[in-house]
């Protein structure tokens, strides 16, 4: 049966094998089978019936989950003569306050998972009742560079102090950064069309307060140009001096002189040879072309004799060949162009001249009343300014043209155009001249070596 043999084959079996009569009887008991004798019904005699189902009982829900209890029951022939054979299982001796009692001490207890509760974001609730004005990833970045100012209270404070030129929690640094932040026109429409603060991000809460203010940008233009401008005043003299002092330290000296003079008669000797006249000059790409020359060994060039010849002269000067030493200046002169340098001269300029253009429309609204004491102050501090940054781009323009002197005395030192030729291009041609000068005497110390062994 346990298998899926029908219970009336088994049955059938349990007689043909001779299996006692009780044990058939049991087995028909226990899976409720009955043999019908009924001797008036010829063709069904001894045929195999099931009994009637019992009545389906009736079960008794509870309005809560219970614990499950994991038990074995006794099969139907064990509940025989044992204490369940007249137990009621239906429950019915149950009350219903004991019903409720047992729910409440045995009830299921409720699934982990129920109890976990997301931690509530306090930074997502924030972003979700933020209200965006402008492009999220522009007004995160904003966001991220606001930091910086953290030192003030709020962004009403910031543009305020621009306005009033506090250099104490603003540095140049900080005002260059400010300058990327601005709303655009745009921007500013958008900031200008709404009614009320509450709810928007920072980035937006910082264009408000810009928005504020009227012409924000062209008075943190004027306040940053004011903090740089004595820094790039000092950088533009100091290159000045600079270049300028290189120019008068090749042409002062002596030394070079020699060892080009030498250069130039070697090099008249050896086209003698071949008909040509001397030359009374060279250029500034020959003399490094002449020095270079290389002799039948394929070794030694002109310039490797001629530092032979100073090396062994008894009466040389010991100074002629260390020419390189004297020319500290050059060294750091050789990236410095003066092109450059106008070009950086010419920018602030234009940028006094902006500052000058914010400074009289600022000035008018101060004469007629408007603007209060902080524009006023501005316009003091802007006034001020401009005076000192005038006068002192009329010493640095002074100095330019002397400089300027000085190059293109350079230039003519070595018989180059002056229009063509830049002092970063002599300097080239000088330091490679010296760094040959080195490996040539490198070269006939070592010879010297060996011939004093020998």
């Amino acid at each position: 049966v346990n298998v899926g043999v029908p219970q009336f084959c088994v049955l059938q079996k349990l007689k043909q094998e001779a299996v006692p009569e009780k044990k058939i009887k049991m087995f028909k008991e226990v899976f409720g089978l009955v043999e019908c004798e009924d001797k008036n019904d010829a063709n069904d005699n001894n045929v195999i019936t099931r009994l009637p189902p019992k009545p389906p009982q009736k079960r008794r829900r509870t309005s809560v989950t219970m614990q499950k209890i994991h038990w074995r029951e006794l099969s139907t022939e064990k509940l025989q003569g044992s204490l369940w054979e007249t137990c009621n299982s239906d429950g019915s001796e149950l009350g219903q306050d004991e019903i409720k009692q047992i729910e409440s001490l045995f009830s299921a207890a409720p699934s982990k998972l129920l109890k976990v509760k997301a931690k509530p974001s306090t930074k997502s609730n924030k972003v979700k009742s933020q209200t965006n004005l402008i492009e999220m990833k522009r007004a995160n970045n904003i966001a991220i560079s606001l930091a910086q100012f953290r030192c003030f209270e709020n962004y009403d404070d910031l543009c305020e102090a621009v306005v009033m030129q506090s250099k104490e929690k603003l540095c140049a640094e900080k005002l260059h950064n400010m300058q990327k932040l601005l709303p655009t026109k745009e921007e500013l429409n958008v900031i200008n069309s709404i009614n009320q603060t509450d709810g928007l991000g920072r980035a937006e809460l910082f264009f408000v307060s810009v928005a504020k203010i009227s012409r924000f940008a062209a008075k943190l233009d004027a306040f940053t140009f004011s903090i740089q401008f004595s820094e790039q005043d000092q950088q533009i003299s100091q290159l000045l001096d600079s270049l300028e002092q290189a120019c008068l330290d090749i042409i002062g000296s002596e030394a070079l002189g020699s060892v080009l003079r030498r250069i130039l008669a070697v090099g008249n000797l050896m086209n003698e040879s071949v008909g040509k006249s001397p030359a009374a000059g060279i250029t500034l790409d020959s003399i490094l072309k002449t020095s270079n020359k290389k002799g039948l060994d394929g070794k030694t060039t002109v310039l490797d004799h001629v530092v032979g010849t100073l090396m062994k002269q008894e009466e040389h000067d010991s100074n002629t060949l260390n020419f390189w030493d004297d020319m500290q200046s050059v060294r750091g002169a050789t990236r410095i162009d003066l092109r450059d340098c106008k070009t950086n001269y010419n920018q602030l300029r234009s940028s006094l001249k902006k500052t000058n253009g914010t400074l009289n429309v600022e000035s008018k609204l101060v004469k007629r009343g408007a603007g209060g004491k902080k524009l006023k102050t501005f316009v003091e501090k802007c006034t001020s300014f401009s005076a000192l940054a005038s006068s002192r781009l009329e010493a640095l323009s002074k100095r330019l043209s002397e400089v300027e002197d000085a190059v293109n005395s350079l230039c003519n030192f070595f018989g180059e155009d002056p229009c063509t030729c830049q002092a970063t291009s002599i300097f080239a041609v000088l330091t490679s001249l010296a760094q040959q000068v080195k490996s040539s005497k490198e070269i006939w110390a070592r010879k010297e070596k060996a011939r004093l062994k020998t």
